[in-house]
């Protein structure tokens, strides 16, 4: 029961980290010298502007996997156990890219909250 509620509740606290302004760093240029950097959300829609898909598939993979999680503990079936697995290690290894480019603390956090549940997902099934 208790890795149960921890599949619940990492990507919850995932999705609270994600949710912050600062998760996601983005660079753009001024004609006037070095360029600037400016922060954002994981759910801001500005990356898809700007081709950086990684942070907003990472948000809707994680909020995926909260759904899956709630209804896994309540019904707890064999095959959303293997969808499970597999959107937290996609969530995972898309939080890594994020972490690469954007080399925040809170990417770091959020990379190391999903590749938790990742963990847990693969040890509950």
């Amino acid at each position: 029961m208790k890795k149960r509620l921890l599949l619940i509740y990492l990507p919850i606290m995932t999705l609270a980290l994600e949710g912050l302004p600062m998760g996601t760093v983005m660079y753009f240029g001024n004609p006037s010298g070095e360029p600037f950097r400016q922060t954002f959300s994981y759910f801001d829609p500005i990356h898809w502007g700007y081709a950086d898909f990684a942070p907003n598939l990472t948000a809707l993979l994680t909020c995926t996997l909260a759904i899956l999680a709630v209804i896994g503990a309540i019904r707890g079936t064999k095959r959303l156990g293997r969808a499970t697995v597999t959107v937290a290690v996609l969530a995972a290894v898309l939080s890594l890219w994020v972490l690469i480019t954007s080399h925040t603390l809170i990417a770091l956090g959020v990379s190391l909250m999903l590749l938790l549940t990742a963990v847990t997902a693969v040890l509950q099934k």
